[in-house]
């Protein structure tokens, strides 16, 4: 799924054409899957308003948005209203497929997303609204935009809050951990936030109650260049480990958005560039190193064993949970499909074995710091909610059929022959005159 610095080039894209812009045209698409109020409440509530600005904490997108006013409100308005000031908020969440298309910019979608190409009409122009669009809104300078998410697992929120204070005590972003850009926290304060773990350091990076933004290639990548193995147990980290780790956090993250989002222009050395061809022939880094695949917190990592030796003790379990993973038979499982749908399973809320915390810059020191202490386990919130389901209903099995047994009779003796228990065996005397 899109992470943190394939979001932030979608806020920049959109920030480009739409901050400080009023919308006055919208056409909304049902699905209540994707958002949290009707689809027509929607188009009411953004017809005539004011985008205030594009913001993102973690992988969500959110923006202040200026309610339109009235005639009557315009007047007394006029020349003294807060052009700052929100009436709502906007959130948006890409999901796994989702993006942001201005018309005109008919680039193919980013994040590997070779098949999501923008509609183009045989002429070569450009369809709009395209395909799995959820909304369209067109902005007083003209520009065009639109959320389309092929697979429906984006979220399209209004939310009731007047200030940033406010919309930060809400869900989403009151759920969130550290965002490594916005508010990355010291290297003493992440050091006693992971060393008191003993979830695997993959499945902590991953949950983003931790760190907001964090994904599985930006996991893996900061895990290689750390030189960790992905089981390793956050306990067995030595200060030198968990400092490497909180510098390649940083440094992932901030080459990552320098380039635009655009893998082309990663180093040649990252991991990035040979991660996504485990299900074809043995894939290597660029000095020849063999990289091999494991199941690590639920989610498949890449690490290289030259580089990232694997734990010795207890911590190697969460190897052994590997289904073919460096197995022949697992390698063509996964060579039938062409894209990797494990690469794009949404890390919210999935996490570790220990307690959900949370880094956020909305608390002082000493809050965060308390949050990071606070919570229940997800896999044990996850086994609650099974519980409480219904038994699913088994299929009824068919129902065997009887066979009768046959019992041999003896040989014939004379015309009338032997039956069963020595009696005399019966002869139709319709068929056999000689009876009569």
């Amino acid at each position: 799924m899109p992470e943190l610095p394939e979001v932030e080039k979608t806020r920049s894209r959109l920030g480009a054409v739409a901050d400080g812009q009023q919308i006055v045209d919208i056409s909304s698409f049902e699905d209540t899957i994707v958002y949290n109020i009707p689809h027509t409440e929607f188009a009411t509530r953004l017809r005539g308003a004011t985008l205030i600005e594009s913001k993102r904490y973690g992988k969500w997108m959110y923006c202040p948005m200026r309610a339109a006013p009235t005639s009557e409100e315009a007047h007394a308005d006029a020349g003294t209203g807060d052009a700052t000031e929100a009436d709502y908020y906007l959130f948006l969440h890409l999901g796994m497929t989702g993006n942001i298309r201005v018309h005109g910019n008919t680039r193919v979608a980013d994040y590997r997303m070779k098949s999501l190409k923008y509609d183009l009409d045989p002429d070569g122009g450009e369809v709009w609204p395209p395909r799995w669009c959820k909304f369209t809104l067109t902005f007083a300078n003209g520009a065009e935009v639109a959320f389309c998410d092929p697979r429906r697992l984006g979220k399209i929120w209004i939310l009731e809050a007047k200030s940033e204070e406010d919309v930060k005590k809400m869900s989403p972003l009151k759920d969130l951990g550290f965002d490594p850009v916005h508010c990355m926290p010291s290297t003493d304060e992440f050091a006693a936030a992971v060393s008191t773990r003993k979830c695997p350091i993959k499945a902590l990076l991953l949950d983003q109650a931790f760190s907001a933004g964090i994904g599985n290639w930006i996991a893996d990548e900061v895990l290689y260049l750390s030189k960790i193995h992905p089981a390793r147990r956050c306990h067995t980290l030595t200060r030198t480990d968990l400092d490497a780790i909180h510098a390649q956090i940083v440094a992932v993250n901030q080459i990552a958005i320098e380039a635009n989002a655009n893998a082309t222009e990663f180093p040649n050395h990252w991991l990035f560039h040979r991660r996504w061809g485990k299900g074809g022939t043995a894939v290597k880094t660029v000095d020849g190193k063999a990289i091999k695949f494991v199941t690590v917190g639920g989610r498949t990592s890449a690490y290289v064993p030259a580089v990232q030796p694997v734990p010795k003790d207890a911590e190697v379990a969460a190897v052994r949970l590997a289904k073919g993973g460096d197995s022949t038979a697992g390698a063509k499982r996964k060579r039938r499909n062409a894209v990797d749908d494990d690469e794009e399973v949404d890390e919210d809320g999935a996490g570790s074995d220990s307690s959900l915390s949370s880094l956020s810059s909305h608390d002082d020191r000493d809050g965060r710091i308390a949050r990071l202490r606070r919570g229940a386990t997800a896999t044990a919130a996850a086994k609650r909610v099974k519980a409480s389901l219904p038994p699913r209903p088994r299929a009824r099995a068919a129902p065997k059929r009887e066979t009768k047994s046959k019992k041999k009779t003896t040989s014939a003796k004379g015309k009338e022959g032997i039956g069963e228990e020595g009696l005399p065996r019966r002869r139709s005397k319709r068929l056999n005159p000689a009876l009569e």
